[in-house]
């Protein structure tokens, strides 16, 4: 089982294979950007607090306020503009954030078979947060269900959103994971800025196509 430490002074989460590997990875990390913990930060401290599993971890700060973000992340036209990687579309979004209900959004990759995401809804708190789970369709071998969190706080200027999903099988499906929703929350940020208008107010439960 993989390990994870979140340094508390710049928030970077460094990962190892086991706990002789994570403290390892901690003490190269602090030597490079904290040299002044050196020697500060004992193997004891860095197991007591290491968690188990395989999480995706993004911070992004947005240049809107919460409710325009939290739209942006709910409104299935906003939505639909923004999901997935660079030259993903998502040509049909199903998207309704209340507790216990679903969503359903369909993808399309630039080359080969389009798939489909789905879940269900854990918690829906605007503007606040949002979670959800997540599923393939069709799964990868190595894909199990994870759980989407969004976390929004107001920023002067902006919004601070800090995204985690998990607990993935592999690392390689972790991997898979983080760098679509770096794109993807790139792709946000580029939306956002250049689309003022999409910002309104108010949602809809109605699929959208494309």
């Amino acid at each position: 089982m993989a390990k994870e430490f979140e340094c508390e002074r710049d928030q970077v989460v460094i990962r190892g294979v086991d706990d002789d590997d994570l403290v390892t990875n901690v003490a190269r990390h602090l030597a490079k950007a904290h040299p002044d913990l050196v020697g500060k930060v004992s193997r004891e401290d860095v197991v007591a607090a290491a968690r188990d599993g395989l999480t995706v971890r993004l911070r992004s700060v947005l240049a809107s306020p919460p409710a325009a973000v939290y739209n942006a992340l709910t409104e299935p036209r906003q939505l639909a503009s923004w999901w997935g990687p660079r030259g993903f579309t998502a040509p049909s979004v199903e998207f309704d954030p209340q507790v216990g209900g679903s969503y359903l959004i369909a993808m399309q990759p630039p080359d080969g078979a389009g798939f489909r995401l789905s879940g269900e809804f854990r918690e829906v708190d605007p503007p606040a947060r949002l979670a959800y789970t997540f599923r393939w369709d069709p799964p990868d071998p190595d894909d199990r269900e994870t759980v989407v969190e969004l976390s929004l706080q107001k920023l002067d200027g902006g919004t601070e959103l800090l995204l985690t999903q998990g607990e993935f099988a592999t690392q390689a499906r972790l991997a898979l994971h983080e760098g679509g929703w770096t794109e993807s929350l790139e792709r946000l940020k580029q939306m956002l800025v250049e689309a003022p208008a999409a910002r309104g107010e108010g949602s809809t439960s109605e699929e959208v196509s494309k």
